[in-house]
């Protein structure tokens, strides 16, 4: 009677454990197929195989420069300006910055001013509807006479729109340049490129 008993109590262990191996094997091949669905090699260890490539960057250069005023310092109006002033009129040589599709010369502006700790300022230009750069480097409009101020370039050319407006492409080289007679650079260039000079004074 008591073997019987022990024998009962052995087959229904055996029985726990097949059930317990067969609902084992059941959860491994269900992770395993959710695992393939998902793209991911269960041998990686986890890993994002099969996520989709993040999109290419672009780039584009960026020169802040204030050569004209350091040629002709005679025209500067505030003398406690001058120290900002490099003698190369290099504020900041031709770097590569990279760019996400729709920004726009603005954004790269603002993005590497805050980077390489370039003080910057602008407003709203309510004639262009754009962003309006009063100074760049501690160098503002009107610093060097009334028709001074930061304009900006676009392969050598000025757009005739407005800084926030202009949508980069990739590989295009962009110049601020602090000119100290807006209307001699326009003459020469052929536009505005509105990010500051432009405005007559009050």
């Amino acid at each position: 009677m008591e073997q019987e008993l022990l024998n009962k109590v052995r087959r229904k262990r055996q029985r726990t454990i097949g059930i317990v191996v067969l609902i084992a094997a059941f959860a491994a091949l269900a992770v395993f197929g959710l695992l393939q669905q998902t793209g991911e090699d269960p041998r990686s260890g986890g890993g994002d195989a099969g996520a989709a490539s993040p999109p290419a960057r672009h780039y584009v250069t960026m020169e802040i420069t204030c050569w004209d005023l350091s040629e002709h310092m005679d025209r500067l109006t505030d003398e406690a300006v001058r120290e900002y002033i490099p003698e190369d009129g290099e504020i900041l040589a031709p770097v590569r910055v990279a760019f996400a599709e729709g920004e726009t010369v603005y954004d790269v502006l603002c993005r590497t001013c805050r980077e390489k700790k370039i003080p910057m300022e602008s407003s709203e230009d309510p004639v262009y509807r754009s962003r309006y750069v009063e100074g760049i480097g501690r160098l503002y409009e009107k610093d060097a006479g009334k028709r001074s101020g930061w304009t900006y370039e676009v392969d050598g050319a000025q757009p005739n729109y407005g800084c926030s407006k202009y949508r980069l492409k990739n590989g295009e080289a962009i110049r601020w340049v602090y000119v100290t007679d807006y209307t001699e650079q326009t003459k020469a260039s052929g536009g505005t490129g509105s990010g500051g000079a432009g405005k007559e004074a009050d």
